[in-house]
This record gives structure tokens, sequence and C-alpha cells, in this order.
């Protein structure tokens, strides 16, 4: 009798509720299994045998709606609903006894929802896909010399297989160094061989209970949308080749086909101090704000709003930790991480003008001139912004996302929330799509499972209007996940383009996050979102109470109070 089926027949007969997936990060647990949206899975790849008698259950999908079939085996076997990608819950009830299994369900093969295209009516794209070919495992940090290269050979057995060791993190000042954390570890990329598909092979590395695999994922791949024209408000039209602005500092060079986000600015005059914050001794002075996004690039920073002084030497994670992590770090020809950068922490347009920046370089531009970012180095970047910067003192900003959540990223998130980070991370631009959750930032949705709801701070757009003086962007995505918002639509920072999407929305937040962190006002990795909401107390900083960060998601009752502050919807109740 194999370890499932054991659990499952004492659940069975105990009436226990607990998955039997691993949870190497507390609070990141692993899924019992894997399995493709339509796929018939053999319910013992959850540790379930037999389900005689027994009803089915996943959340928010009708009992009756549900097929359990038996195969020419004998095995009985659940097809898998056509759920959006993430983790679900499979409750299994019998005589009053329940038991609880955790399944990752991935897109499926075909009839992956395509999305809209924003600027070609009537035609659509797939906006993500999962590489049908390749796994990563990320393996405990403790395997290092011939017990590592034991486990790596192991993994040959599904296909060849390339590794690469994470970024350590560095010691926090105020913390014991650093136990527990997924970075530090070896992460592997299994290229899979013949025959070997990609949920058979996940579910066989679920399946060792060794404690040496920590984390097994597929490889996800996502692309910026190309524009928002039919929710911005006035014309949109593709930006022509720039020519010289007064009053700037250089040009952006000619946009090429595929721009995203960007209007052309008919006043591209340089900014005023607004989003700034208005005290000197509140800027954000001893916070880092990570940007990991497209590079960055001090000639796309026209007015010259981030100084070296204040940027630290930027980081290429598109590649393993080596010589290669401090060259091909430049911005892409439109910028993207280079505006966000400027908007969190820029000397005029950011709202940490204090702060330092530190741009990792985890998206690389494809044949379309859009950004295309994969899991592997979303990971890769995290782990290299914790290795440069104690936890305390950092705030990640994330202006990307995705439909397919990773569990490694869920766990590296986690540990640097637990650690005193901050992370911050763009809520979504599928507002004309159907609104599906977009990761990490969905992250913050309420847990499910072994898997906890972090504390990430979830931005969505807002735009100025309304009876509240806020309403949300047309195209911002919506969801029980978003717990902040901020101005992310047509932002002027005197450029030739104006800039649209929670991609500019989320790093207003990461500013007004290291304000918070800089001042030492009591920003916990527990409750990020509350302390935002309530650093204007009395019993913060008298002080505290001039600033007028617009990016600050305060209580309606707090904000009417404060003058030069407006309010924005809080969408923590959606």
């Amino acid at each position: 009798m194999n370890k499932h089926t054991l659990i499952s027949l004492l659940a069975l007969t105990l009436g226990l509720a607990s998955a039997t997936g691993l949870s190497p990060v507390p609070g990141s647990g692993r899924p019992d299994a894997f399995a493709r949206a339509g796929d018939r899975l053999p319910l013992r790849s959850l540790g379930l045998d037999t389900v005689t008698g027994a009803q089915i259950q996943i959340p928010g999908v009708p009992p009756r709606t549900l097929k359990v079939t038996v195969n020419a085996a004998g095995r009985t076997e659940l097809t898998v609903p056509d759920l959006p990608p993430g983790r679900v819950t499979v409750t299994l009830t019998r005589a009053g006894q329940r038991i609880t299994r955790e399944l990752d369900v991935l897109p499926p093969t075909t009839g992956h929802p395509a999305f809209r295209s924003l600027t070609n009516p009537g035609l659509s794209f797939e906006r993500e896909q999962v590489l049908p070919d390749q796994v990563q495992v990320l393996l405990n940090p403790a395997l290092t010399g011939a017990a590592l290269n034991r486990r790596l050979e192991t993994l040959r057995r599904y296909g060849t297989v390339t590794a690469e060791t994470l970024r350590l993190p560095t010691t926090n000042a105020r913390l014991a160094p650093p136990t527990g954390s997924p970075c530090g570890g070896t992460l592997a990329v299994i290229q899979l061989g013949s025959g070997q598909t990609l949920e058979e092979v996940l579910n066989a590395l679920l399946a060792d209970n060794s404690g040496d695999i920590w984390y097994p994922d597929p490889i996800s791949s996502t692309k910026t949308p190309a524009a928002l024209a039919p929710v911005l408000p006035g014309p949109f039209q593709s930006a022509p080749p720039q020519q010289a602005v007064p009053g700037v500092r250089g040009n952006l060079p000619a946009p090429q086909t595929g721009s995203f986000y960007y209007q052309p600015n008919r006043s591209p005059l340089r900014p005023g101090r607004v989003l700034g914050a208005a005290r000197r001794d509140l800027g954000g002075a001893g916070s880092t704000i990570a940007v990991l996004d497209t590079g960055f690039s001090a000639a796309l920073d026209l007015h010259g709003e981030l100084p070296s002084s204040r940027v630290m030497t930027p980081l290429n994670a598109l590649q393993p930790a080596g010589a290669g992590t401090f060259s091909g770090t430049d911005d892409f020809w439109e910028g993207h991480g280079t505006q966000v950068a400027i908007l969190a922490a820029g000397g005029q347009s950011g709202v940490a003008p204090q702060a330092t920046a530190l741009p990792i370089k985890v998206c690389a531009p494809d044949l379309d001139g859009r950004a295309v970012c994969t899991t592997r180095s979303v990971l890769r970047g995290v782990c290299l912004a914790l290795d440069s910067v104690p936890a305390n003192r950092l705030v990640l900003n994330l202006s990307l996302g995705g439909s397919v959540p990773t569990n490694a990223i869920h766990a590296a998130l986690n540990w640097a929330e637990q650690q005193g980070a901050v992370v911050v991370a763009a809520g979504g631009n599928q507002g004309l799509n159907g609104h599906p959750p977009e990761y990490p930032a969905a992250f913050a949705r309420p847990g499910v499972g072994s898997q906890r709801q972090l504390n990430l701070l979830a931005v969505a757009s807002v735009r100025p209007g309304g009876p509240a003086g806020w309403t949300y962007s047309g195209f911002s995505t919506r969801g029980n996940y978003l717990n902040v918002s901020a101005p992310g639509e047509a932002l002027n920072i005197g450029h030739p383009y104006l800039y649209s999407g929670t991609s500019f929305a989320a790093p207003l937040v990461a500013g007004a996050a290291a304000l918070v962190q800089g001042a030492g006002l009591n920003l916990t990795p527990a409750t990020p979102q509350n302390a935002l909401r309530t650093a204007v107390s009395a019993q913060a900083a008298s002080a505290f109470q001039t600033v007028s960060v617009k990016a600050f998601m305060l209580s309606p009752a707090r904000v009417r109070s404060m003058p030069g502050i407006e309010p924005t919807p809080d969408l923590s109740k959606y």
C-alpha cells in the first residue's frame, strides 16, 4: 500500500481535512497534483483511490456538473472542470467524513482562452502560454555537492537538465541569518524527453517526498497587452517618430510596431512636483524599490529624475546569476521599466524622491516589440533583489503578471514578506477580457488550502471622476484580490508619451510604501495594506499629515479630513 493510499484511507476513517502536499516554505504548500482543464485526472493522483458512495466538491463548480468515470483499467477519473489556472480544493465527503486535496489547474492544450486584441478589433491572441516541453524544479537549498549531483542525475530520467544556483538573500540587520529561504537553492530546468508529458512529469516530481524537491512548476511566458486604446479617453494613435521636445534632455527613439500603453503627449512640459513628498524628511530615504521590469536606461529618463546616486547598479535576470548579471540591462526602445522607476522614485514625478531604485531586467523584447517575461526570470529577479538589499528596507515592484501562478514565486514572495519586504504588483489590464486573475497580484486572494493569502499590495487603476472623485479605469482588471488603487491613466511626467495601465499605477503605491518604510511608520509585513491606509494617524507622526501623495490608499473618512488628498476607491470589498 503506497503512502497516498494509506493517508487517503486514514482520512476517510478519521475525517481528516488536510492535504498531503509538502510546504517547504510555511504557507506555500505544494499541490497534490497538476492537471489541465478538460483532462481526465486519476483520483489516485490526489491520494483518493475509492469514491464509492462519496460526493466530490470543488468550490464554484456545481456538483452535478462534475464528471466522474471509470477507465478501462478500473481506475476512477475526474474530468477537470474548465476553471481558470490556479489552486483549487477537491473535497470528498462520505458518511459525514471529509478529505480535502489540492489541485493546480493548468491551461488546456487547446481552447486556451484567447484574449481580444486591443489594437485590431475582431482579432484575438493568446496572452500567455505554458511551455509544453519544459519543467522548472526548485530544489532544497541544503542540497550541495555529491547529494545535489545525485538528485540532478535522477531528474535526467525525464529529459535534458540544466541547473543554476539562485542568489542567497543578504542578511537582514534585524534578524538572524536567513533560513528556510527558497533563494540560495538550485533551480533546475528539464527539457522533457520524447514521450514525456508536462502533467506526468510534474505529478511524478510531486510524488517524491524525500524533501529534496521543493517546488516543481510549469514555465509560463507572459506578454504585455499591445495597447489600451479602446478604453482610454480621447483619440489614440500609434506614436509618431519623436522630434526634439522643448525643455527635455534628448529624444525618445522612433517607436516601432507594437507600441503599448502609450498615447502621444500633446503638451510634454517639464513636470512640477505633483507626486513627490512635500517634506524632505519623508522622501523614502533608506528604502530601496526594486523594479522587476524591462530594464533601465538613463537616456529614457528625459529630465534626469533618477541620478546615478539613487540608482543601484541595474541587474539582468534574463540569464543565470554570474558575469552576465551586470550587462544587457538597458531598457527597450520605448521604455517601461524606466518609467515605472521614475513614477516610484523620480525626483519630480516620483512618489518617493529620496528612495533608491534597483532596476532588475526580467522581461525581454519579442519580435513584435512587446515585453515577454518568463516565470523563471521573475523568480531569479526576486532572489537578486533579496541578495542586494536587506528585506526590511526593500519594496518589490512587479508591474507584470500572467494568468498562470507559479508556486516557487509564491514561496519566494511569501518568504520575502515574512522578512519585512513589501511586495507591490500590478492588478492587470484585462478589463475588456473577462477580468481573469493576474499573478503574482492574485496571490493576494483568499488563501486556498496550504497556500496562504499573501499580504502583497495588488493595484488597480483609477482615473479622476465619479462621485468619490475617482473611478475605475476601463482597462483595469477587477476582482476580489485587488486591495489598493492608484491613478494609472494618461499619466504625464513630461515625456512625449502619456502612460496608462496598472503597470504605472503600481509604482505610485510602491513609492508610497517606501515613504512609510523610510519613515519607520510601522509598515509590518503582516498588514501592509492597513499600514498604508492608516499611516496618517496622529499616533504615527504629526508631520506626516502634510504629505500630499495621491497613491496612498486611505479610508474615505480619513482622506476627507486631510487637505490636498482625494479619496480613491477601496477595492477590498469588490
